[in-house]
Formats: C-alpha cells, sequence, structure tokens
C-alpha cells in the first residue's frame, strides 16, 4: 500500500469520526430535553372540576344549584352561580390529583 492510500484512509475515517462528533453535538444542543420515565396521571374527576388560577389559587363550582331549584330564592341561585375558591387547607389536596395544573 502506498503512503499516499493510507494517509486518504485515516483521513476518510477521521472526517467520518468528525462528523459523527458534530452530529452529536448539533443533535444535543437542539433537541428537547428526554422526556420522565414516569408520569403522574391526572385525576379525570378533578380536572373536570377544577382549574388552577394564574397565581396557584383553584377555581371551583359552588354547589346545590342541580335540581330542586323551585324553593331556593332566586337571589340564592344567583349568588351561587359565581365561583369559589378551595380553601387553603385543602388546595394540597387538589394540586395532588391534578400534577400538571390543567
Amino acid at each position: 500500500r502506498s503512503r499516499r492510500a493510507s494517509h486518504n484512509i485515516l483521513r476518510r475515517s477521521w472526517d467520518v469520526g468528525l462528523a459523527s462528533l458534530l452530529h452529536c453535538q448539533t443533535r444535543r444542543i437542539y433537541s428537547a430535553p428526554p422526556m420522565p420515565k414516569l408520569k403522574m396521571k391526572t385525576k379525570s374527576g378533578a380536572k373536570k372540576r377544577f382549574k388552577l388560577t394564574a397565581k396557584g389559587r383553584i377555581k371551583r363550582k359552588r354547589a346545590y344549584l342541580r335540581h330542586i331549584l323551585t324553593p331556593k330564592r332566586t337571589k340564592n341561585k344567583r349568588k351561587l352561580r359565581r365561583g369559589g375558591y378551595i380553601a387553603k387547607s385543602q388546595e394540597h389536596q387538589i394540586k395532588a390529583m391534578i400534577p400538571y395544573g390543567l
């Protein structure tokens, strides 16, 4: 084998190694962070009933406005239409059910 041929072989292998190294580096820079292996499930009942506000409080709908509405006064029903917030003492329970803050 001539000196020139062995030099070309070495150069080609070096170029391939450099290309793969550059490929790995660019892939590392531009790729998204790896996904966690385990994900927590959101409780489907909780995601239907609660919403997280921007400040981190939890909104809810008030009870007693679904049926047997005739004996209730209009003023009471109007007040029940407004939402409410979960008490601070129970927020940690709801946030555990909605891990990703839906």
